[in-house]
């Protein structure tokens, strides 16, 4: 049970670390210097962990990776919309 509270104690910090870039960005309406290379490799990982969650039936994974995933890839279409001009 403690390492299952472990688990959904790491993935909200991790996940919760997107979300100010996510932020800033939608804000300012700006981001000249994301880098989208960065963030497709961020995203490719953690498809590849929520698959690995679903091997091994674990939930704080799948949860923390899939909420990630959106905050990033929604990064990526910001960047995308608001990027160089």
């Amino acid at each position: 049970m403690f390492v299952t509270i472990l688990g959904y104690i790491a993935g909200t910090i991790t996940t919760a670390s997107f979300f100010p870039q996510l932020i800033k960005i939608y804000r300012n309406k700006k981001a000249d210097e994301i880098s989208i290379t960065m963030y497709s490799i961020i995203t490719l990982g953690m498809i590849m962990w929520i698959i690995y969650g679903v091997y091994l039936n674990s939930y704080p994974i799948i949860i923390a990776n899939s909420i990630s995933t959106l905050a990033t890839l929604l990064i990526m279409i910001f960047s995308i919309k608001y990027g160089k001009r």
